[in-house]
């Protein structure tokens, strides 16, 4: 039976041989396509968590709208998990290309060590061409699958948009001596801002002291042991963040009493200087007034003075008047007698 089966077999697709080889086709296209999809997450997994370790990419970020200070950042240091802590600035503004593009951009700085041994130098740019900045004033453009292919990057000059009015917080005009790839971007959707068109049009690096505000706007975390980890990464990861989120309450609180206390100060300060100035200002008018009034006075009486000066000039003359007349007439009468004798 069996070998009448296996003839009978043999037998179809001989008979059917191009109908055969058609299924046998469809069905290992099928496994591979199947095998392919199987094993495709796994390896995109894989290779994005390879290419975030080797760029040591970071696992929490936290941010302020009131800005973060170096008091932050032993606070943060000392949270129990964190690895290292990498203290930022970086501002979305727009700035005017070369060419006359207006570019809606984030401005990223770099920390201040950026040496290969730095366990706190985070989400570490990749070099692609030129060089990294070195000074304020320079910086490297990173680029994407969406975002700066298109120009030719090195040696350009970027100038902050001075409608920004931001000369008090960064440098307003930067060199592009190098573009990078930055495992921060690696979406292909652009991101959202509240600059310019509202959308980011460009990325970019800088060195610290391009930047001139007194306080950090974001720090990035690493986490003890988070790079090693596959299925347990997220809980960990969860844990400092849980710790890093009730911190940041108790933080909130003290920079913002450290903000109102510091703007009362300056208000009691200026509020000071008002009461001194006016307190001055109406000790000049009562001395300028006390003089005008002396000066009236003394206008007066040099008026009387003077009026009476008149007085006594205009009897003087009349009294010259009068003694001439009195003086000639007693020549006059002289002479007679003179001649008369």
């Amino acid at each position: 039976m069996k070998r009448t089966y296996r003839k009978n077999i043999f037998r179809t697709i001989r008979h059917s041989l191009s109908r055969f080889l058609a299924i046998f086709a469809i069905v290992a296209l099928g496994v591979g396509f199947l095998a392919g999809l199987l094993v495709s997450p796994s390896d995109m997994r894989l290779s994005a968590d390879t290419y975030y370790d080797d760029t040591h990419l970071y696992d929490l970020r936290v941010v302020s709208t009131l800005g973060l200070t170096d008091e932050d950042l032993e606070a943060v240091e000392a949270v129990e998990g964190v690895e290292a802590v990498m203290p930022v600035f970086d501002m979305d503004l727009v700035m005017l290309a070369e060419d006359g593009d207006t570019l809606t951009t984030r401005m990223h700085s770099l920390p201040e060590d950026t040496s290969e041994d730095n366990p706190a130098y985070l989400t570490r740019p990749v070099l692609l061409e030129g060089r990294m900045p070195e000074q304020a004033g320079e910086c490297v453009v990173v680029l994407t699958k969406s975002l700066g292919t298109e120009k030719q990057w090195v040696g350009s000059t970027l100038t902050v948009d001075p409608d920004a009015e931001l000369e008090d917080q960064m440098e307003q005009e930067f060199t592009v001596v190098g573009t990078v790839r930055s495992s921060a971007f690696v979406s292909m959707e652009q991101e959202h801002t509240t600059a310019g068109s509202g959308t980011l049009e460009l990325m970019a690096y800088t060195v610290p002291e391009s930047f001139t505000m007194d306080y950090y706007t974001g720090f990035y975390f690493s986490v003890e042991g988070a790079a090693a980890l596959n299925q347990e990464y997220e809980d960990t990861v969860g844990v400092v963040s849980t710790a890093l989120e009730d911190l940041g309450v108790d933080r909130a609180q003290l920079r913002y009493e450290e903000l109102v206390g510091d703007a009362e100060a300056e208000l009691d300060e200026a509020r000071q200087e008002y009461e001194e100035g006016k307190a001055e200002a109406e000790q000049e008018l009562a001395d300028a007034k006390q003089e005008l009034e002396d000066g009236e006075a003394q206008i007066a009486e040099n008026e009387q003075t003077l009026a009476d000066a008149k007085v006594e000039l205009d009897n003087g003359q009349a009294e010259l008047d009068s003694n001439r007349t009195t003086f000639y007439n007693e020549i006059y009468s002289a002479r007679q007698e003179i001649q008369n004798g």
